[in-house]
């Protein structure tokens, strides 16, 4: 039998979803689904309800904000695909009228010491579609 080991980025991030649920919860949010692949499109965090909205949270985990912030590392092509993500699942799930938005949950773990966790709530806007030049 082989045993996959999980790197320590891997550990971190899974520490950081753990986290991330039991903050959103005492806050209110029921949590949906935990690491939701839809291919071909990727996968999502968590999906959350806050009251009616149906809410795309998008989990970063990082030692320290030494390489920019948790919430810098969500740029518009992660933006788009996490657009895209929503969408697939909001069809599969028949809710397509449901109100959405997108959250960002920053969290900054330092060996040793507790965890900050940031709540971005509304994080971004839905990205515009690219542009293409057909002509």
């Amino acid at each position: 039998m082989r045993f996959r080991s999980i790197r320590p980025k891997d550990r971190l991030g899974r520490k950081g979803e753990k986290a991330a649920i039991a903050f959103l919860e005492r806050k209110g949010y029921r949590i949906l689904e935990q690491n939701l692949r839809l291919d071909p499109f990727g996968e999502l965090d968590l999906v959350a309800e806050d009251g009616e909205c149906l809410v795309f949270i998008e989990v970063k985990t990082r030692k320290s904000d030494a390489d920019g912030g948790a919430v810098e590392a969500v740029g518009m092509k992660k933006r788009r695909s996490l657009h895209r993500l929503a969408m697939a699942y909001m069809n599969r799930r028949n809710r397509p009228e449901c109100p959405m938005r997108f959250d960002v949950v920053a969290i900054t773990w330092p060996e040793k010491a507790a965890p900050r966790i940031d709540h971005y709530r509304d994080a971004f806007d839905i990205p515009p579609p690219l542009k293409t030049d057909n002509k």
